[in-house]
């Protein structure tokens, strides 16, 4: 059974590559995720950011300030090809799990957040973290907004609680590559080859 994206969270994804474009980046990540989620008017998810302070423009300038364009050898910009990060796809599948735990029949803009606040060690959230916001807070406000006692799957999914964003240099992720002429390319970029791992 296949699990659809709400309107709400399609537009959060197209204006997420819409920021990685406007800002240099040939790939999408967890930071762009969070942008998107932003500029995504009157969603779940654009609610309980901004009710942290969080605005898009003041977002997008730290990212700008945090993230260098993407250049090729030349030094020119590049804006092709736009591809989702693992860490952003890992995001993208998580945000099914969650929907699947709150009973919902969809992946809305309030999933793919609770996906992107498991995820550790990502640009996303050190910027969270740069505005001071607390995790936990803004997951509370969505499970309140959803009817919910609790954080979805508490913290035993996954093994990850919703309030370690991490630290360390801030690294741009780099797009998965999807092998040319593959018969299936969009399940590449949102899967794992778990047959091929195991034999890495």
């Amino acid at each position: 059974m296949s699990i659809k994206f709400t309107a709400k969270a399609q537009e959060s994804l197209n204006n997420a590559k819409e920021a990685a474009e406007r800002l240099g980046h040939n790939y999408v990540g967890t930071e762009h995720l969070l942008l998107g989620l932003i500029a995504a008017k009157d969603s779940v998810a654009s609610r309980a950011l901004s009710n942290h302070g969080l605005r898009e423009a003041e977002v997008e300038q730290r990212m700008a300030e945090m993230l260098s364009p993407s250049e090729d050898e030349k030094g020119s910009n590049l804006l092709e090809p736009v591809d989702y990060t693992p860490r952003a796809k890992r995001v993208i599948e998580r945000s099914a799990i969650e929907a699947n735990s709150l009973g919902a029949g969809y992946i809305g803009t309030e999933h793919l957040l609770l996906a992107l606040l498991r995820e550790q060690n990502h640009v996303a959230g050190q910027i969270l973290a740069s505005f001071s916001v607390d995790a936990n807070r803004i997951v509370e406000e969505l499970m309140s907004l959803l009817g919910e006692d609790k954080p979805a799957g508490g913290f035993g999914s996954f093994g990850v609680p919703f309030n370690n964003f991490g630290g360390g240099p801030i690294q741009p992720q780099q797009p998965k590559k999807v092998k040319r002429g593959s018969q299936t390319p969009v399940l590449d970029q949102f899967s794992r080859d778990f047959t091929q791992l195991a034999e890495e």
